[in-house]
């Protein structure tokens, strides 16, 4: 997979889903909490599951400026956060993914999402509806970022950080 990655900028891999031996079951540490739990004994090293990312977002923001383009932000006076860079990127795309496929809407409504009520009519017209204040709760409990390879990071483990490397956020 490193290979495939270095070949492309930013890195699409395309992997199919993999699931060991493990299992989603209630955590019973709080209301509603899940946890994945091996179902056999396992040793270091062993894969346990793969999934590919229902988005990833990706933004040169170096290269954005060389282009004179503007970075657009998200202000949100209801949770009084601001959003910007991938985190916006990766919002638009799950919201476009779902507008023209609904039926991908099953995959990640189950997402943790905290406390908020997502609207409960799903469609108008036949038209579907996308509550983007549920996408943006679930990007902010269930996504995470990371430079574009993490694997430069662990072979500099111990040595001074390089501090003219860029770091390329993404989300997944």
């Amino acid at each position: 997979m490193y290979t495939n990655a270095e070949r492309l900028h930013p890195p699409q891999l395309d992997y199919a889903t993999f699931i060991g031996p493990v299992a989603i079951k209630d955590s019973g540490i709080s209301p509603g909490g899940r946890g994945l739990f091996t179902t056999k004994a396992v040793s270091a090293g062993d894969l346990l599951f793969c999934e590919k990312a229902f988005a990833h977002a990706f933004v040169d923001e170096s290269a954005s400026e060389r282009r004179g383009i503007k970075t657009t932000i998200l202000i949100d006076p209801i949770s009084d956060r601001v959003s910007l860079g991938t985190e916006l990127e990766l919002t638009n795309m799950i919201v476009q993914k779902l507008h023209r496929n609904p039926s991908l809407a099953s995959s990640i409504i189950d997402l943790h999402h905290g406390s908020y009520e997502p609207a409960s009519v799903v469609s108008v017209d036949g038209t579907p509806i996308i509550d983007t204040f549920l996408i943006r709760r679930m990007i902010a409990l269930n996504s995470f970022g990371c430079p574009l390879s993490s694997r430069e990071s662990h072979l500099f483990l111990g040595s001074a950080p390089d501090k003219s490397a860029t770091t390329h956020p993404c989300l997944g």
